[in-house]
């Protein structure tokens, strides 16, 4: 019961913007704000190196539904910010290619569990 007070407390505190709050709680971690940075630069890195790769052995029109599919999967992977960025990015035809925009309205169907600020 203890544990669902202290998640409550913490949701409370992320419906709004804080920069003295978010100082106090990752100042004193920066083990664990560097193991994020290297999350996120690891599953967008890699898939950006791939899709460099592929454009650079002409493969980039064969392999573009694997790709779609591979940044769909890492935006899950790296949690609500990442989908609500993909969740964006499927409603700019004039950012996105259509198999991406195909791909990442997948995303839409998380929307009801995540919270929207």
């Amino acid at each position: 019961m203890q544990s669902e007070a202290r998640a409550m407390t913490r949701a409370a505190d992320a419906f709004f913007y804080s920069p003295e709050l978010l100082a106090n709680k990752y100042g004193s971690r920066p083990i664990m704000v560097l193991n994020r940075a290297l999350q996120i630069f690891n599953g967008l890195g890699s898939f950006t190196l791939k899709v460099w790769l592929d454009r650079l052995n002409g493969d980039l029109d064969r392999k573009m539904r694997l790709r779609t599919i591979e940044l769909r999967e890492t935006f899950t992977r790296l949690g609500p910010t990442f989908v609500k960025i993909g969740q964006g990015l499927c409603t700019k035809p004039d950012i996105c290619p259509p198999e991406y925009l195909e791909e990442l309205s997948e995303l839409q169907i998380l929307s009801p569990f995540l919270p929207l600020y």
